[in-house]
């Protein structure tokens, strides 16, 4: 088989996670600062526990913009997530990404990414 078919190939080696707990302020910053667009949440131990993503972390704090948007993974200067009211901030101190992950969906790194079509 074609390692180019192969998940591992595709991958990306350089992750960029956070804790079970960590706060959507936090998350937020990491995402400003290491500009990326998805956070993988891990337990203490690294086991993958959820995932979530710049669209949850911005419905957060402008949920009637993403609603106008169906994809905003076109954003890419995640800038205004810095600069938040001190209202936002508040709520961003007191909300974990526990509350906004959505539940990992992982394949092994040998499986193929080829799609078959009859």
């Amino acid at each position: 088989m074609d390692e180019k078919s192969l998940i591992r190939y595709w991958m990306k080696t350089d992750v960029v996670s956070v804790e079970l707990g960590t706060t959507i302020k936090d998350a937020s910053s990491k995402l400003v600062d290491r500009r990326v667009g998805t956070l993988p949440i891990v337990e203490k131990d690294g086991t993958l526990a959820g995932v979530s993503s710049i669209s949850e972390i911005i419905d957060v704090f402008l949920p009637d913009f993403v609603n106008l948007l169906s994809d905003v993974s076109f954003v890419t200067d995640f800038g205004d997530l810095d600069k938040l009211s001190s209202y936002d901030l508040e709520r961003a101190e007191k909300m974990t990404v526990n509350d906004i992950m959505q539940k990992p969906i992982a394949v092994e790194e040998t499986s193929s990414c080829l799609l078959y079509t009859s």
